[in-house]
């Protein structure tokens, strides 16, 4: 692909979190192979990692939902997109999304859009799916988008799972001084550890991973619970009913919650399985593939995301979502299984490099067909 090709990712903030995360490890990728890469946000903690990586990064608010700004921010962003006059425009977002439906109006520039959750279905959100293309980064995503928006195509979606960069998610970034500390002040020490990450939300449903912590530990007094995760302020009162279930399930002295800022090299290092419990169907769950990289076991709710990475007894489970029993029954029997090779799967299929692959071979298509006429269904 030749250099002055142009590739413009628009979302709408880059703090922490998976979409960011994704867009800053896209923009690495395509630096590296030689195409322009551009990232438009309202900033944030990773916008300098943009510029590190060869990427530029240009703040504009296409954060806000506010409408009496609306005009305003949408003349702002066709005057940037003017003047970089990108082949390619990939947005990531609702707000984004709405925004450059109008600053693209005159300029008409191909449009991706990448839907990254299960968003409610309305009006609002149906504009992810007026671009010239869609990618959902799961199938269970894919399925969803077709089975609620029914104009939509399917040889108009394609997915594209989200890589993870297999060179910071490796042993060799392990911090072995840190597992050791935390060990010790956790009383860790010989113990079987399963591993929740993730917000202090009633999404993730950590009440299901302590009652399952507790009906497991009558059959193995090793068990030990990890919940690595954050409050934010607003989901603080949710935080204090995880501490108080600790508490009401005599689990004080068995399941630890960790919100420092430790590495999650090191959490993944210490854990023996990584448990995610979440309710509501997740996009797909970069933490599973994160711990397979670190060669972890993994088990999950099965519904969303996870169908697409997990294996049943490859690389671990499936339970029911809201089952406690069902996931003690797993943790229960886990020392029976054998799983190996963990970290070369994850690769072969979850490498950041198979995923930017995967985006530039749409890119070129639609960059080369650019001067075509568009069709009207898939046209944003």
């Amino acid at each position: 692909m030749a250099k002055e090709y142009r590739i413009v990712q628009i979302l709408p903030e880059l703090e922490t979190g998976g979409i960011e995360s994704f867009v800053n490890s896209l923009n690495e990728n395509l630096v590296q192979n030689d195409l322009k890469s551009y990232v438009i946000s309202a900033g944030g903690k990773l916008a300098n990692s943009i510029e590190e990586a060869g990427g530029t990064h240009i703040r504009l608010d296409v954060r806000s939902k506010n409408l009496l700004t609306f005009l305003k921010r949408k003349s702002l962003l066709e005057n940037t997109l003017n003047h970089i006059r990108p082949d390619i425009i990939n947005v990531h977002s609702r707000v984004p999304a709405w925004l450059t439906y109008f600053a693209n109006y005159k300029l008409k520039i191909p449009i991706i859009s990448t839907i990254h959750g299960f968003n409610h279905i309305s009006f609002y959100s149906e504009i992810m799916i007026r671009a010239n293309h869609v990618v959902c980064v799961s199938n269970s995503l894919k399925h969803f988008i077709l089975n609620n928006y029914k104009r939509q195509k399917p040889e108009n979606i394609t997915t594209i799972n989200c890589g993870v960069d297999e060179e910071i998610f490796s042993s060799k970034n392990i911090d072995h001084e840190d597992k050791d500390n935390l060990k010790k002040r956790y009383n860790l020490e010989n113990a079987f550890i399963v591993t929740t990450i993730g917000r202090f939300t009633k999404l993730k449903d950590f009440e299901t991973f302590l009652y399952a912590i507790s009906i497991a530990k009558k059959a193995n007094p090793k068990i030990k619970g990890i919940i690595k995760g954050y409050a934010p302020k607003r989901k603080r009162k949710y935080y204090k009913r995880i501490v108080g279930m600790i508490k009401e399930l005599g689990l004080n002295d068995t399941v630890s919650i960790i919100t420092a800022s430790h590495s999650m090299h090191t959490i993944y290092a210490l854990s023996d399985v990584v448990v995610s419990t979440s309710n509501k169907p997740e996009s797909l769950g970069l933490t599973l593939i994160e711990a397979q990289l670190h060669n972890k076991p993994i088990i999950a709710t099965k519904h969303g995301g996870p169908l697409d990475i997990i294996e049943e007894g490859i690389n671990g489970f499936l339970f029911t979502p809201g089952d406690p029993q069902a996931l003690a029954n797993l943790l229960i029997n886990f020392g029976e299984f054998n799983f190996t090779n963990l970290r070369e799967k994850a690769v072969a299929k979850f490498s950041s490099k198979q995923s930017t692959k995967s985006y530039i071979k749409l890119y070129k298509k639609f960059i080369d067909n650019s001067n075509q006429k568009t069709n009207k269904n898939g046209r944003m």
